[in-house]
């Protein structure tokens, strides 16, 4: 065996296996050391015991071929591992009766017939759709069941099938569903920014800062999901920063923002953030009092039309207090044919809080961003997901340069339509007024 020199993400990477972990990804910049962990790791697992086979994947035949094969084999030449390569049928042939199969998984469908102990995936957000790299995933899992046997022919106590991932984030893709949205038992990852490998030369990271937007080094020097074709609309927005476990009380105020659509209108339901803050009064003593400085988002819904807003709400926040912050627009808009939406948001006897005019879209987005920043937006993920899952994916339009429209009631544009009504309204963003004089 050889010494290894491991970054830091490239070491806790290597300790999935010994924790157990079922599916661990490695997520992270260019020049990161992604694919040099993932041959370590391949070799590693191939030689857990004679006869066992490893299975590594990459989204298309030209990357098996010009970067996983030979740094595989770099790395079993550098082990002293002797080796014959089936090129016909891309399989390593390792003493001991041991293999590394690889397979391009452009054609999930040729993902058969063969079992292997553990998986490598390289490259998984490299797919062309999320939903292809979900089937390939779920083939490759499939495959992943050979066991190691004791000598008498039973299951060893050290036998362990996994599957680990290797990517540079593209987006909000297959592997931001899998481990970041919504990850199921066994999935963890590591995040490796470009400036973890030490042997990289700083020139290399200037050089991408000079070459991609923002939002593109996020992904590609911090190995951060973000939306990187047209910028993120709230750019500040992290699902964990950002989450808070906070629910409804019994028969507390609620705010509710209000997004009218027919087919889906939106609802966002808060509370106010409340904080201890220090007041002077006209005695000029200074006081401890508790103010609202932002707003925490606890539930959120949607409802066919307005007169279903309101059903909703009688139903499932009786007691409370409501305060009804809408699209102003539904002063004269509506989704019912005899009355306007905030008309029959009042007959409900709800309070409405709306100016004349709905604020700049512009000004709507930094008010929300700026609560964000502070740390004075929260949201309760488990409880909001659709919106969450909004702020994360909402992106600039290259055309407009406003947030995209989509086509649909209940979209990401509409959700966060009504997520950004009470932001606007009670933490707007104040233009100073200027005077202009003649010198």
């Amino acid at each position: 065996m050889i010494a290894l020199e491991l970054t830091y993400p490239q070491g806790i990477m290597l300790q999935m296996a010994d924790n157990r972990v079922a599916f661990p990804l490695f997520v992270g910049g260019y020049g990161c050391g992604k694919s040099e962990i993932l041959a370590i790791n391949a070799v590693r697992d191939v030689m857990e015991f004679p006869g066992c086979k490893v299975g590594c994947y990459a989204p298309t035949h030209d990357l098996l071929g010009l970067n996983l094969i030979p740094r595989i084999e770099s790395r079993l030449e550098e082990q002293g591992l002797a080796h014959t390569h089936n090129k016909s049928k891309h399989i390593l042939h390792i003493q001991g009766d041991r293999q590394i199969i690889f397979r391009s998984m452009d054609n999930p469908a040729r993902i058969v017939a063969y079992e292997v102990y553990r998986s490598h995936v390289d490259e998984a957000d490299l797919m062309a759709t999320a939903r292809k790299g979900e089937e390939s995933w779920n083939r490759v899992i499939a495959r992943n069941r050979q066991k190691r046997l004791t000598l008498d022919g039973k299951k060893h106590k050290d036998s362990f099938n996994m599957v680990s991932g290797y990517t540079t984030p593209e987006g909000y893709k297959f592997t931001y569903r899998r481990w970041k949205k919504a990850p199921g038992t066994g999935y963890k990852y590591v995040t490796a920014p470009t400036s973890s490998n030490w042997n990289l030369d700083e020139s290399f990271i200037h050089n991408l800062e000079d070459t991609y937007t923002p939002e593109q080094c996020k992904a590609y020097l911090l190995g951060m999901w973000t939306n990187i074709f047209t910028g993120s609309v709230y750019s500040y927005f992290d699902r964990d920063r950002h989450n808070t476990d906070r629910i409804i009380k019994p028969k507390e105020p609620l705010i509710i923002g209000a997004d009218f659509n027919y087919g889906g209108s939106c609802g966002s339901v808060y509370v106010p953030r409340s904080a201890q803050v220090m007041e002077t009064d006209h005695y000029g003593v200074e006081h401890s009092v508790v103010k609202a400085v932002g707003l925490q988002m606890v539930d959120e819904f949607i409802s066919h039309d307005t007169e279903g807003m309101v059903r909703h709400i009688r139903e499932n926040y009786d007691n409370h207090h409501i305060t009804i912050v809408p699209d102003a627009t539904g002063v004269k808009n509506s989704t019912n044919a005899s009355m306007s939406d905030i008309a029959i948001l009042k007959e409900a006897q709800f309070q409405i809080k709306a100016k004349s005019i709905n604020p700049r879209i512009v000004d709507r987005i930094n008010s929300v961003q700026r609560l964000l920043y502070n740390k004075l937006f929260t949201i309760n993920v488990a409880k909001c997901p659709k919106t969450t899952e909004a702020m994360e994916e909402h992106a600039y339009s290259d055309i407009t340069g406003l947030p995209e429209k989509i086509a649909g009631p209940g979209t990401v544009d509409d959700r966060n339509d009504s997520m950004g009504y009470p932001s606007a309204f009670y933490h707007p963003i104040k233009k100073r007024n200027t005077t202009k004089m003649e010198i």
